[in-house]
């Protein structure tokens, strides 16, 4: 299990971690197996064949290991939020981690391909409305988008969408990887920390 948002943190950019890296530190090098270790165990989905799958399965990891199934999938219909003018008839992110009204999307293999243009067009209406009108079971809620985290499974991928992701000239759009420890590191110079 991991925790690497702080519970009584403002923003998930500022979590105290350092606790919970000495934790699962500890925990690895107290298993018997290095086979049982983090990084070796928990990448399941880079011995998956089928790219769609492959994504998928590095979503279930990362919702089951990083958001600890906390978060939910934002699911916006376009005819709720006309106003914004999304490109898709549903926008369905990935994640939504409603404590910091944070959307995430977990992206794989994205080395050599971009992201969908239309999905960070959509993402950027949505932050520049503030709020979107969601559905979850069938009933409308309303919800707050204050920031937009692209996660992705290597540093490559993150640096080959670098460039498009920036173009927005949002500061709320945060652009992640996994590093080799499995552990997410913010992308910039800025800000470079571990995760």
């Amino acid at each position: 299990m991991s925790d690497w948002f702080d519970d009584d943190a403002e923003q998930v950019f500022e979590p105290d971690i350092q606790e919970w890296l000495e934790v699962n530190d500890a925990e690895l090098a107290a298993r018997d197996s290095p086979s049982e270790q983090m990084g070796e165990r928990s990448m399941p989905w880079r011995d998956v064949a089928n790219p769609s799958a492959r994504g998928s399965a590095f979503e279930q990891w990362c919702n089951e290991n990083l958001m600890d199934n906390r978060a939910e999938r934002l699911r916006v219909p376009n005819e709720l939020n006309e106003k914004l003018g999304l490109t898709a008839q549903n926008r369905q992110s990935d994640d939504y981690w409603i404590r910091d009204n944070a959307v995430w999307d977990m992206k794989c293999g994205y080395v050599q391909g971009e992201i969908k243009h239309s999905q960070l067009s959509d993402y950027q209406k949505m932050l520049d409305a503030g709020q979107v009108t969601a559905v979850k079971d069938g009933n409308e809620q309303i919800r707050q988008i204050e920031s937009v985290n692209y996660l992705f499974d290597t540093r490559e991928g993150a640096l080959n969408n670098q460039e498009l992701i920036e173009s927005t000239g949002s500061e709320r759009i945060f652009i992640w990887y996994l590093d080799a420890e499995n552990h997410p590191q913010l992308l910039s110079n800025d800000f470079p920390q571990r995760y």
